[in-house]
């Protein structure tokens, strides 16, 4: 009888591939929770009006500045139309969600990089669970 040693998966192998198994599983945890904090940021927001809030706001400022072009201008006044607000009222409460929105942006962002520079250095399972757990709790602050 011939034993093949290439076959024996060593204790080094098993605690690695739980390592990288528990690395993988905390990436996906942290996408999860950081969409989950954005979207209850957002609300029920369609994605195509998410994404024209950066020209909104530019109209926004435009007109609060008295430098809109007519695009801007009639953008805001469809909204405004829509809505009952007169267009200055409209353009100031774009601009403070624009405001709130974009420190909330960075925000999760930086605990992005700071989490998965975390679970990336981790050399143990429990440390990328620290990590996952560290990222809730700060999220769950941000929440208040």
């Amino acid at each position: 009888m011939t034993i093949d040693f290439n076959l024996v998966v060593t204790a080094e192998d098993k605690a690695a591939a739980a390592l990288d198994e528990a690395k993988a599983t905390a990436r996906r945890d942290l996408i999860a929770a950081l969409d989950a904090a954005a979207a209850a940021l957002t609300g029920p927001v369609p994605l195509a009006e998410q994404l024209s809030w950066t020209t909104k706001a530019a109209a926004a400022r435009a007109h609060l500045a008295g430098a809109a072009d007519a695009a801007q201008s009639a953008m805001l006044a469809a909204e405004a139309a829509r809505t009952g607000e007169d267009v200055d009222t409209l353009a100031q409460a774009i601009l403070a969600n624009a405001t709130a929105y974009r420190h909330a942006a960075a925000v999760m962002a930086g605990l992005r990089r700071k989490y998965s520079a975390q679970i990336q250095a981790a050399t143990m399972p429990a440390q990328v669970t620290e990590a996952i757990v560290e990222l809730r709790s700060e999220l769950s602050r941000m929440a208040r």
